[in-house]
């Protein structure tokens, strides 16, 4: 059986100095609960100096722990059990529990726990119960620790706190403000593609002819080039004039003997020349005619050896 009594001050109620808190406790509120079953009974239970009272009786050595937590105590020898911890609950209810019962109480002196405003939803952010978040236009209230859960998609960890308002009306055009400074020059863009080949444009008329200019420097000499087929024989020249008289050459071999030539007519007697060297005897010439005898001449000399035929 769980019972729930109305606040009513320390003075009124409590009948042993033994559950009163550590000071003043006439001034301390007071809840008064109890459990048949549970075999509990709770004198105070408040919020004093920032923390959780509760002084109730049980069985003695009775193990009394506070529902959902880890918090516990064993009552003493006279069955009396005490807590004065930093903990607080999210509604100002608390719930006692033992090996035969639980018992749940109201906690004077306390107001719920109020939101956790965070802002914008983050994909990566840890949120505990009670953080309100923003998330598309709309505010969500945490139900449970989480991470990593979208609002809209997962109503188990998020409750929709306040719905998205409807798209306003367009506000009026502003005027328009003066011309701000120009901007320094931004760095040249990357080259664009080429462009398609353009039409053929008109043939322009001819410009004037420019002045000759200066004479280039002559090229190097080309490689001798292969030996070009032999031409056509040219007419025959002209005889030439005769050259000058060459240097004697060196006496050649004798030669054959020629033809005698024919008697020639009787020379004038020459001078008696000196005695030569005998010459080689010639061939008997062809018997000539008789002559008539005439005187004897001197005996002339011997005649240089004539050029070779």
């Amino acid at each position: 059986m769980i019972a729930f009594v109305r606040l009513a001050l320390a003075g009124a109620v409590l009948a042993a100095p033994a559950f009163a808190p550590a000071a003043d406790a006439a001034n301390q509120p007071v809840v008064l609960a109890q459990s048949q079953n549970a075999n509990l009974a709770v004198k105070i239970a408040a919020i004093s100096g920032g923390r959780l009272l509760i002084v109730g009786t049980s069985g003695a050595g009775t193990m009394v722990t506070i529902s959902g937590t880890a918090l516990r105590v064993r009552s003493d020898s006279q069955g009396v059990f005490r807590f004065d911890i930093n903990y607080r609950t999210p509604d100002c209810s608390v719930g006692l529990t033992t090996s035969t019962g639980s018992l749940a109480v109201l906690v004077s002196d306390c107001g719920p726990q109020g939101l956790v405003p965070r802002g914008a939803w983050v994909g990566g952010g840890q949120y505990a119960a009670r953080d309100v978040v923003f998330d598309a236009g709309a505010a969500w209230l945490a139900q449970r620790s989480n991470k990593g859960k979208r609002p809209a998609l997962n109503p188990a960890d998020w409750q929709l706190f306040v719905a998205r308002g409807a798209q306003g009306v367009a506000g009026e055009r502003g005027t328009a403000g003066a011309d701000g400074v120009d901007g320094s020059q931004g760095p040249a863009g990357p080259a664009g593609p080429k462009g398609d080949t353009g039409d053929t444009g008109a043939q322009g008329s001819d410009g004037a002819i420019g002045p000759i200019g200066p004479m280039g420097a002559s090229g190097a000499d080309g490689a001798v080039g292969p030996q070009g087929p032999a031409g056509p024989a040219g007419p025959k020249g002209d005889t030439g004039d005769p050259g000058a008289q060459g240097p004697a050459g060196p006496i050649g071999a004798t030669g054959a003997s020629g033809v005698d030539g024919a008697a020639g007519a009787a020379g004038p007697q020459g001078p008696a020349g000196p005695a030569g060297t005998t010459g080689a005897s010639g061939a008997d010439g062809v018997a000539g005619p008789q002559g008539p005898i005439g005187p004897a001449g001197p005996k002339g000399d011997t005649g240089d050896t004539g050029a070779q035929g």
